[in-house]
């Protein structure tokens, strides 16, 4: 994360899914994502937007993508609250 201001920063999130038949099964999928991060905090809670998309996928469904075990996009906000 990279702060603009000392309450908001930017960031770049990479994330590695990966997809399998049981706890001990064989992987069935996986898919590589990557996006832009958006992160305010202020002194009792943060909140955080991201949105990310597939680069590469196995199996391959189309484009070089899994489309059939996870989304090409992926929106995300998460909340932390100070308790």
């Amino acid at each position: 994360m990279y702060n603009l201001f000392s309450d908001f920063a930017l960031g770049v999130e990479f994330r590695n899914h990966r997809v399998y038949e049981d706890i001990y099964g064989e992987e069935e999928s996986q898919a590589i994502f990557i996006g832009p991060t958006v992160n305010d905090q202020a002194e009792s809670f943060y909140i955080t937007f991201n949105i990310v998309a597939q680069v590469a996928g196995s199996p391959v469904t189309r484009d070089n993508l899994d489309l059939v075990h996870h989304e090409k996009y992926e929106f995300r906000t998460i909340l932390g609250l100070e308790l």
